[in-house]
Order: C-alpha cells, then sequence, then structure tokens
C-alpha cells in the first residue's frame, strides 16, 4: 500500500485539493492492513479488561470506526496500533462507566460520596507518584505498564518499535529499579 507520509499536508487528507475517492480506497485498504495485522492483539486486550467476548468485539469494531473517522479528516498517527490501544482502552474504561452509572442510577440516593480523600489515601498517593518519578526512564515505565495490560513480549516490541530483546532487558532494568526502590519500604510496613 502506497499512501503520503504523516508528513504530507492534512487538507491532502481531508478530501480538499486531492481526489477524494482515491483518497477514500487508500483510507480503506489501510483500515484493512491495520485490521488483520492489528484485531487479534486488540480483541485479547479487550477480552483480559473486560471478560467479555461479546464487549471485547463490539469495542474492537468500535474502534476501528472511530479510526476511520479519524483518517477522513487527518493523516495517519505516527503509531496506529499505539493509538487503537489508547481508543480501545478510553472506550472500554467510558462504557464500563456507563455501565456503572447504571447499576447505581437506583441507588443513587443512597450513595454519600466524600469529596476529600483521606489523610492516608493523601499519603499514599504521594508516595506512589515519588516511586514512579524515580522508577524509570519513559521507555521503561511505557514497557512496563504495557506488560502489565497484558501484551505479550512481541506486541510490545511491535508498539513500541523495538526489539523483543530490547522489551526483555527494557522490563529487567525496571523491575530491578521497582525492587530498589520498594525495598527500603518494606521494613516500613509496605
Amino acid at each position: 500500500m502506497t499512501h503520503p507520509s504523516s508528513t504530507a499536508h492534512p487538507l491532502l487528507w481531508s478530501g480538499v485539493g486531492a481526489d477524494s475517492a482515491s483518497h477514500e480506497v487508500g483510507v480503506r485498504q489501510e483500515l484493512e492492513t491495520l485490521y488483520h495485522a492489528h484485531a487479534e492483539t486488540l480483541l485479547r486486550y479487550s477480552v483480559s479488561a473486560t471478560a467479555s467476548l461479546e464487549f471485547a468485539r463490539e469495542a474492537v469494531q468500535e474502534v476501528f470506526l472511530r479510526y476511520a473517522e479519524l483518517r477522513q479528516l487527518e493523516p495517519p498517527p505516527p503509531t496506529p496500533l499505539v493509538w487503537l490501544l489508547r481508543a480501545l482502552r478510553a472506550h472500554i474504561a467510558r462504557r464500563t462507566r456507563e455501565r456503572d452509572r447504571r447499576e447505581t442510577g437506583r441507588l443513587s440516593h443512597c450513595l454519600v460520596a466524600d469529596p476529600a480523600p483521606s489523610p492516608e489515601t493523601l499519603t499514599l498517593l504521594s508516595e506512589a507518584r515519588a516511586i514512579i518519578d524515580r522508577l524509570a526512564a519513559p521507555r521503561e515505565l511505557e514497557c512496563f505498564l504495557l506488560r502489565n495490560e497484558g501484551l505479550s513480549y512481541q506486541e510490545i516490541a511491535k508498539v513500541m518499535d523495538i526489539s523483543i530483546g530490547t522489551v526483555g532487558a527494557t522490563l529487567a532494568r525496571a523491575m530491578r529499579k521497582l525492587e530498589q526502590v520498594l525495598e527500603p519500604r518494606e521494613g516500613a510496613g509496605w
């Protein structure tokens, strides 16, 4: 598939000043290629996050529809798989919140919200933020978070555009740093 690079002028991708029929065909081919390359990974992630195959399939389909809408107006993102994963995570979170609101809506008059977190919660959040800040470089943190999302080393390598060996080394380095940060806290009751 050939298409202009992502540095092309955005108007050429919106159909203004370009043949919109050929643009549509190019976007359709791009979507088909992306779907065949990443749908299984996205479905596996979605199932692990939702524990529902039906919901996972709907979520993956919705994310590809959103990508198609985006591509009608903008050039392709630099890393489409990263965009798809972020959109999928956001879609799952939004639908989960909607479901929770529906389920608790009948009882909402009984719920009492505490707008201020407790001092203990604030202390834990502060310590967690300090650990994350000391933990790793952005690459190590991203790799660690993707692994915790359930992605395999191969999938992480594809998302981050690095080799599988680099994924392993990056995760090992992040784990060593995490252990060093948490060791002093073990004696303090953590």
